[in-house]
């Protein structure tokens, strides 16, 4: 989950709200009570050759969701006019489309004259038993992403999963994001495309309303916090997609201690990606954990501190044999109660990522790791997958194959340009 745990990577979607989660299985496509991130395919992106590719340049004037509102509002001619093409957009409808519902003749036409048309394309979508969608989208530059799309099993909402990197680097060993490696950081537009494309589905489905955003798809969020922070602005702009800060959760692993300080400002719910409590086994399940988990516990109650002890979500993927013993329960009360809050915790269940020794917890194990936890004094949920049937649950999402094409076709053009370059006038 991207900080969590990934598209592909990811193990827990947290649908805010309430405080309830949706889990959807982007591998299997089934279907639970948590919400969870996009998937992909799977193989190693990352080519070990070459540094993890840098976003597109942004344009002058930019593609429409790298305008923040005020921006839009500048190169429109006035508020009025952002005001038409955010509702068009908010309710999942291209201005640029048909969209003369919400936008004038006039601002149709200076929309098309002064502003880029969205570059991205959704190009495959899969749906489970639950209705979950996953949606895989084609960015401008060949490479692809997932996004997952979950109702909630009420009929009330539905939540968006979103993906942060294309790829990530923590290399959690029970996530397929990770196995890709980090190909590079979206753009906060690219983020926030997903978040249209999300409206879109969920108008041209019938779903119900979308209200609700966790950053738990592919990547680390915190790891690419420029763009999560701009997005996450735009998200809760009165104007713009104007989601509530409540709805909004951000998922982290705790890359270090100062990055986890960058939430402080952060309009969203925060939500830990643990594993495990103790630094060993910590270390096994995310080996590119460098700092204790007591450095990182302290760096969050500093955190929730300044956010006027706002409630923290703890996430924990349980794996037969490796993180689910009573005494482990036990490790993360101790290192939990130190918090300024007392944190929700939600156990997850370990969705198949093809790890040849990785098997989810028995039910008899989850519930005897929540019954100590209980005992603690500690809220703790066991909540569900959905969408595993179609890979769109926790851990679950991947995008290779298209992504090495295109990173192999960049790469040749880099080096044709190259070779260019160096040759004698």
């Amino acid at each position: 989950m991207g900080g969590s745990w990934s598209s592909t990577v990811v193990s827990a979607m947290m649908v805010s709200s309430s405080e309830s989660f949706l889990l959807y299985s982007s591998t299997a496509g089934k279907c639970s009570t948590m919400a969870v991130a996009p998937t992909a395919v799977a193989t190693a992106v990352a080519d070990t050759a070459h540094p993890p590719a840098p976003p597109p340049k942004p344009v002058p004037g930019g593609d429409l969701l790298s305008l923040n509102f005020d921006e839009l509002s500048q190169i429109l001619g006035g508020s009025g006019r952002a005001k038409m093409v955010w509702s068009a957009l908010s309710a999942g409808v291209d201005p640029f489309g048909d969209a003369a519902e919400f936008l004038t003749d006039k601002t149709a036409a200076v929309l098309k004259d002064t502003v880029e048309r969205l570059p991205w394309q959704v190009v495959r979508e899969s749906v489970s038993s639950c209705g979950t969608r996953k949606l895989l989208v084609q960015l401008e530059d060949g490479l692809e992403v997932e996004t997952v799309v979950i109702p909630d099993l009420s009929g009330s909402r539905s939540t968006v999963c979103v993906s942060s990197q294309i790829g990530c680097a923590k290399n959690c060993q029970f996530c397929m994001t990770g196995k890709m490696g980090l190909v590079r950081n979206l753009t906060a537009g690219e983020i926030l495309g997903q978040v249209f494309f999300a409206r879109e589905t969920v108008r041209e489905h019938g779903m119900p309303p979308l209200t609700n955003a966790v950053y738990m798809g592919m990547g680390e969020p915190l790891d690419n916090p420029g763009a999560v922070t701009q997005s996450l602005q735009v998200l809760t702009h009165p104007f713009a997609f104007a989601m509530a800060k409540s709805k909004i959760s951000v998922s982290t692993v705790g890359p270090s201690p100062a990055a986890i300080r960058r939430m402080k400002g952060m309009p969203s719910r925060l939500a830990w990606s643990v594993h495990a409590a103790t630094d060993d086994v910590r270390r096994l399940l995310v080996p590119t954990t460098v700092h204790s988990m007591a450095e990182l516990r302290d760096a969050f109650a500093e955190v929730l501190q300044s956010r006027r002890r706002e409630h923290l979500f703890v996430e924990v993927v349980l794996i037969e044999g490796m993180n689910d013993s009573p005494e482990l329960a036990r490790a993360l009360a101790s290192l939990l109660r130190p918090l300024p809050i007392r944190a929700g915790i939600n156990l997850l269940p370990y969705n198949d990522t093809g790890h040849p020794f990785f098997r989810a917890s028995p039910k008899e194990s989850v519930e005897e790791f929540q019954r100590v936890l209980t005992q603690e004094g500690f809220v703790a949920t066991i909540r569900t997958a959905r969408g595993d049937e179609e890979s769109s649950a926790c851990g679950q999402l991947a995008t290779t194959a298209n992504n090495e094409r295109a990173l192999k076709q960049r790469h040749r053009r880099s080096t044709d340009d190259d070779k260019a370059a160096a040759r004698p006038p």
